[in-house]
């Protein structure tokens, strides 16, 4: 029941109404006043179902006023359906509550002109197909699943305890601020996309599984690499490559988006892969456009480059490129690829000029073999043995001619 017209109006002539009746009139009357003016500044959902059932909220108070904060009872789970649109204000969850938005359905907790909190305790669900937007913080005290396939809009700091849990399929999530969370929290973007507009904190034990690029953040990540390992910068890397040409080694990449993106840092390393700045390249891409870029090392060093791009942010954060290698121009009859090994094995491939058997040995940084064989076929699969770390690494060929290549194993 909300506040009739009546109680509207003798809230409107309160001083009309001091100056006919007695002192004592006055101090019952404004108290009556008061209540019917400010009875109704939280509602309480006590039952569980349609939002929009007066029936399941205490005194048939609906929940629908930006000025009126919300509660939802232990064990109630309230339905918002496909149509309808509610604007609350600060909002609680008190324990084992399940709040599902339907497609087509609307929830704003808060608005632009008055920031509004959400705040779940113990062992929340929450199923959004549709939209949830909350105008300031959303702070999880224990146990958090969400279930995203429509829009939650996060305009403050998203803070959880341990044992949160974010799965989304196809849906978005927006945290402009910060993204904080305990131990044991783990995320799954299967589709869709997560981007954090500030920095990302989470705890001991904390995964996150995503598609490419599908978890984004402008800030630093603080937390295990299973999780922070997996997410990425506001810009997506397509294509990182170099190879030989006459003018020296030409380095070029693309990208297919670049938000809130600065400069590229081009560096190299021979063998030892102590990296140095060699080029700076302003950024000049935008959302969703595909830009090349290119820079041409007109003085690379003897034998083997390798290179690696540093991409900063407007804020200064940072991230590194895979490592690449300009390979030495060597005997035409043999190749040997790839020169950067990352899944443990590399090819050799021989002309006919070569006289078979030829022998391989691969040797360490220090000189030391780790590595020997046979090779009687034109092309042949070599496997790192399990006690190669990673490195540079040596590989020799001796028959009836010699070529002595470099190979770099991640």
């Amino acid at each position: 029941m909300k506040t009739s017209k009546t109680q509207q109006t003798l809230c409107s002539r309160h001083r009309a109404t001091i100056s006919v009746i007695s002192a004592r009139s006055i101090a019952l009357l404004m108290v009556f006043q008061m209540l019917a003016c400010f009875a109704f500044a939280q509602a309480t959902m006590t039952n569980s179902g349609n939002w929009a059932t007066a029936g399941n909220w205490s005194g048939n108070n609906i929940g629908d006023v930006v000025t009126e904060t919300v509660d939802i009872s232990n064990t109630v789970s309230p339905t918002i359906n496909n149509g309808s649109s509610y604007t609350v204000g600060s909002t609680t969850l008190s324990n084992n509550n399940t709040l599902t938005i339907n497609s087509g359905g609307t929830l704003n907790i808060g608005n632009s002109t008055t920031a509004a909190t959400l705040t779940t305790n113990n062992n929340a669900n929450m199923v959004i197909n549709g939209t949830l937007i909350i105008w300031g913080d959303v702070n999880v005290n224990n146990n958090i699943h969400w279930n995203i396939t429509g829009t939650v809009i996060i305009k403050g700091n998203l803070i959880m305890s341990n044992n949160a849990n974010i799965v989304v399929a196809a849906g978005t999530v927006t945290v402009s601020g910060n993204f904080t969370s305990g131990g044991n929290t783990n995320v799954t973007v299967s589709s869709g996309g997560v981007a954090i507009g500030g920095n990302v904190n989470v705890g001991t034990h904390s995964n996150l599984s995503a598609c490419a690029s599908c978890f984004t953040r402008v800030g630093t990540c603080t937390g295990p690499a299973s999780f922070c390992g997996n997410t990425t910068l506001p810009i997506k890397l397509v294509e990182f490559a170099g190879e030989a040409v006459a003018a020296g080694n030409n380095i070029h990449w693309v990208t297919s988006m670049e938000r809130n993106f600065d400069y590229f840092e081009l560096e190299r390393a021979d063998k030892d892969l102590v990296f140095e700045t060699i080029a700076t390249i302003k950024g000049k891409g935008g959302l969703d456009v595909t830009t090349s870029y290119q820079f041409v090392d007109t003085a690379p060093l003897v034998g083997n480059n390798y290179y690696r791009l540093k991409s900063v942010d407007l804020d200064g954060s940072f991230e590194y490129s895979d490592v690449i290698v300009a390979e030495l121009t060597g005997n035409s009859d043999v190749k040997i690829y790839p020169t950067l090994v990352s899944d443990g094995s590399f090819s050799v491939q021989l002309s006919d000029s070569y006289s078979k058997p030829v022998r391989l040995e691969m040797t360490d940084a220090m000189g030391h073999l780790v590595y020997v064989s046979d090779l009687t076929e034109t092309i042949s699969t070599i496997e790192f043995p399990t006690s190669v770390l990673p490195g540079i690494y040596q590989v020799k060929l001796s028959s009836n001619q010699q070529v002595i290549a470099r190979i770099f194993r991640k």
